[in-house]
């Protein structure tokens, strides 16, 4: 019930945005930037696909993705036993060509690295204020790195503080469907094993999906983007193997475009997890992931982006993620 409450939340706060944006849209039509770069940064996700809202227009950009985000999961049960407590950062290099008038390819390179952090005296501050669930941090001491996975006893995931290390890449194609008011695409990714899964850096096997992308321009400053798709994971690689289960996603994004340099954004991603019955709601709980945002464009060619995001569910993402984006487009 509480994981149904916290995604009819989500979907109507982003169902509140949208009619913000139809009331006080107007004037003419300006160009759609496309929907913000957020990724999934929890250590158990992180080589889990990492699917993400994306446009069903084709682009043509290289950007860098700077993901700063709080995790705290410190339970367990008789079999399993999750212990992390650490501030995580993420680079994403990230890549995108057209090479015909109806493809796209594109590469994500991710740098990761785990550590300590210093938020954990805000965070107790920030959750006090708005009442807003803690996850327990208050049972550890503050900024305290803390991250292992175990099964039985046996040490699954053993993390390390402070070292930056690739995750695993990411290479997706995109092929337009239908382009018109209402553009669609159709997209298959595949990630490759690039991280080491012993220390969180990946999972250690090949996973691959695929989605359709759809823009749906609502009035002429206004465009809704909707994206559906399955996941295939086998397993996950680490000292153990764990057993995984392919697992359905879906996002939605508006963007309103206030100025000709200026987009706002609301966006809500929902992903199935792809652990089994580990008995830990935190972990085989339905991930949904709310975002705030904006894009400006600071040059000809330049653009930067930020966004704020929220687990709506207490389970399967940080605690929150703070993105800051640097695009340049072709």
């Amino acid at each position: 019930m509480s994981r149904m409450i916290s995604c009819m939340a989500g979907v109507c706060l982003l169902l509140s945005a949208l009619l913000y944006c139809l009331l006080g849209g107007g004037g003419r039509a300006e160009a759609f930037q496309g929907p913000l770069y957020t990724r999934n940064s929890h250590p158990l996700f992180v080589g889990m696909g990492n699917p993400a809202l994306e446009s069903a227009g084709l682009q043509q950009f290289n950007s860098v993705c700077f993901t700063y985000a709080s995790t705290y999961l410190v339970d367990g049960n008789d079999e399993w036993d999750f212990n992390i407590d650490l501030e995580s950062f993420i680079m994403d290099i990230r890549m995108k060509r057209i090479v015909d008038k109806e493809l796209e390819v594109s590469l994500t390179i991710p740098v990761i690295s785990y550590n300590d952090g210093v938020l954990d005296g805000l965070l107790a501050e920030y959750h006090d204020a708005f009442g807003l669930n803690d996850y327990g941090r208050d049972r550890r001491p503050d900024n305290e790195f803390l991250f292992n996975v175990s099964r039985r006893g046996r040490i699954l995931i053993d993390g390390e503080a402070g070292r930056m290390a690739v995750g695993d890449i990411k290479l997706e194609l995109k092929q337009i469907l239908y382009s018109g008011d209402t553009s669609i695409s159709f997209a298959g990714f595949v990630d490759f094993p690039t991280g080491n899964a012993d220390h969180g850096y990946g999972n250690g096997n090949f996973d691959w999906g695929l989605a359709l992308y759809m823009d749906q321009p609502l009035g002429q400053t206004t465009m809704l983007y909707v994206n559906a798709g399955y996941a295939f994971s086998e397993s996950y690689e680490g000292r153990e193997e764990i057993n995984l289960r392919n697992y359905l996603f879906g996002s939605a994004g508006i963007e309103w475009v206030y100025s000709r340099t200026l987009s706002l954004y609301t966006q809500f991603v929902i992903q199935g997890s792809p652990y089994e019955d580990t008995g830990m709601r935190e972990v085989d709980g339905t991930v949904s992931i709310l975002t705030f945002g904006s894009r400006h464009i600071t040059g000809k060619n330049s653009i930067v982006e930020f966004s704020f995001s929220e687990d709506t569910n207490t389970a399967g993402a940080p605690d929150f993620t703070v993105s800051l984006s640097s695009i340049y487009m072709f």
